[in-house]
């Protein structure tokens, strides 16, 4: 009894044994082909010059494996490498050579270009690699083989190229540098003159640009062809840079000072005011040619007078502030003493009867005399659609019931590119815009469209018939417009349609409804510019 207790722990290790022996597996056989790179894009791989990639074969029961990597600047790394290193010298395998059959591999790129990276391997059972692009493994003998190469795109830095010129038709072109001495080229421009900057950049596929140059108008630009007007005395010079951006191609910088100094000197040219027109908020914007010296503004509205008339009215309006735009130091903004309204026709008149407005380069402003004032009108109907602009009219649709032909028109026109052509001698025309607006209650509106009656083949011109609705909703009030007064137009030449609305209830979400009835006009009519803007009437006191 006491040497059974003594041998029991021996006799259960050796049962424990005898069962795990009887639980034992062979191990599998299993082949299956995958991989995997640490790279974001697909076919071509795109990467920066001076980087790496990883490659790594996943693969099962594979017989051989190698990687091949492309002659041309390009190294396995061995080792630990760290997120902070920039430069990977140190870590590439010396004397590695073109191929590896380590599992997982690094590749460091340092020339730019198309490169690739070769994966071969073998397998005793046929294979297939499911992914975004299927592979399947092909028969050699009695052994399968997959045999895949992935090309990786390296971008090389942005090497930025320019020209500089002084016309807009890009012929005159200014030489950059340095001269014999090693001093910086110089070029003498008027104020208010401009340079053309064109950025001839190819070296690596850069997809953006900035001109910069706190002195010029615009002072920054990401156009290809800059044009930078200069308006400010002494010496300035403009800053380009390149860059490379976009979803998963690498990112890319580059800086310079174009090598030119720009001296912009007192213009020979009269300072004047080029034009004036009212915006929204009713102020009077003046362009001038060259910046405004803010110091010379003092008191200077005294020197303005804006001229009104409509119909028995006229009236010279004061003006009670001045001031400079904020954005674009050329321009000048008045504020008048009365209100004006869009009705009105207005006229600048200018002298410097009380001292006399700068330019920055010191040029006394000349005086104006009935400079024509531009009115601001707002137009409902500016979207392109109201005019006929977008292809294949496709803001327009005709009603169940139309039986006439229409089309786009692109040589009879009466602003823009297109207009719509409309045949109804075929039956009834019947179309109606969805793009919508909205008019106020009480507010007078003046709706405008342009129509032109073909001269040869119309037989029948009494009238036409456009409604103000919401689109094919009948349900909703219909404002409808006879017009007979065509029968009086010209034809073969462009008409202007008139009417005065006003509404004493909101009218939201309408639109324009055309309808042609062969009975008041057949023959073919084309049409052009809908348009609907708030009419101010001026008051009688």
């Amino acid at each position: 009894m006491i040497k059974l207790n003594k041998y029991l722990p021996v006799l259960v290790i050796l049962l424990g044994l005898i069962g795990c022996e009887k639980d034992y597996m062979q191990p599998s056989e299993f082949s299956d082909v995958s991989w995997y790179f640490s790279s974001k894009s697909k076919n071509p791989m795109k990467l920066s010059v001076g980087k790496y990639l990883s490659f790594m074969d996943l693969s099962q029961g594979e017989l051989s494996h190698s990687w091949k990597i492309s002659e041309g600047g390009n190294y396995f790394l061995k080792g630990h490498v760290s997120s902070e290193d920039t430069v990977f010298d140190k870590y590439i395998v010396s004397g590695a050579g073109l191929e590896s059959t380590d599992k997982t591999v690094r590749v460091l790129f340092t020339k730019p270009g198309l490169h690739t990276v070769r994966l071969y391997n073998t397998f005793k059972d046929e294979v297939t690699y499911r992914g975004a692009d299927t592979l399947v493994a092909k028969k050699a003998g009695d052994i399968w083989v997959v045999d895949t190469t992935f090309t990786v795109d390296v971008y090389d830095k942005l090497y930025q190229e320019y020209e500089v010129y002084r016309d807009e038709s890009l012929t005159d072109l200014v030489p950059t540098g340095v001269d014999e001495k090693g001093d910086t080229l110089t070029i003498n421009i008027e104020a208010g003159g401009k340079l053309y900057f064109v950025d001839r950049t190819v070296i690596d596929r850069p997809t953006g640009r900035t001109w910069k140059c706190d002195a010029a108008l615009p002072a920054t630009s990401s156009e290809a062809t800059a044009a930078l007007a200069f308006n400010k005395l002494g010496m300035t010079k403009v800053n380009f840079t390149s860059n490379r951006d976009g979803e998963n191609i690498p990112f890319g910088y580059a800086q310079m000072i174009i090598p030119l100094k720009i001296n912009v000197i007192k213009s020979s040219i009269p300072y004047k005011i080029q034009e004036a027109k009212v915006l929204a908020d009713k102020t009077v914007q003046l362009v001038l040619n060259g910046e405004v010296n803010a110091y010379s503004l003092a008191g200077k509205e005294k020197n303005f007078t804006v001229h009104v008339e409509n119909g028995d009215y006229k009236a010279d309006i004061a003006v009670e502030s001045l001031g400079i735009d904020e954005t674009n130091k050329t321009v000048l903004k008045l504020k008048l003493s009365s209100p004006i309204y869009n009705t009105d026709v207005l006229a600048l008149n200018y002298t410097n009867a009380e001292g006399n407005i700068l330019s920055m380069d010191e040029r006394d402003l000349g005086s104006t005399n009935n400079l024509p004032i531009e009115m601001y009108i707002n137009d409902l109907c500016a979207d392109a659609a109201f005019g006929f602009e977008e292809a294949n009219i496709s803001s327009w649709s005709a009603e169940w019931d139309n039986e006439a032909l229409f089309s786009v028109e692109n040589n009879i026109v009466c602003s823009g590119n297109q207009s719509l052509k409309v045949d109804t001698r075929s039956g009834l025309f019947k179309m109606h815009c969805n793009k919508v607006f909205s008019l106020k209650k009480n507010v007078t509106y003046r709706y405008t469209y342009k129509v032109l009656i073909s001269e040869a083949e119309t037989t029948v011109c009494n009238a036409m018939n456009t409604r103000i609705m919401v689109p094919a909703n009948w349900g909703q009030p219909v404002k409808q417009f006879w017009q007979n007064q065509i029968k009086n137009f010209t034809k073969g030449e462009w008409s202007e349609v008139v009417h005065e609305i006003k509404y004493d209830t909101d009218l939201n979400g309408y639109s324009f409804h055309i309808q042609v009835i062969p009975g008041e006009f057949r023959g073919v009519a084309y049409f052009d510019d809908f348009s609907i803007c708030e009419y101010e009437v001026r008051p009688l006191n």
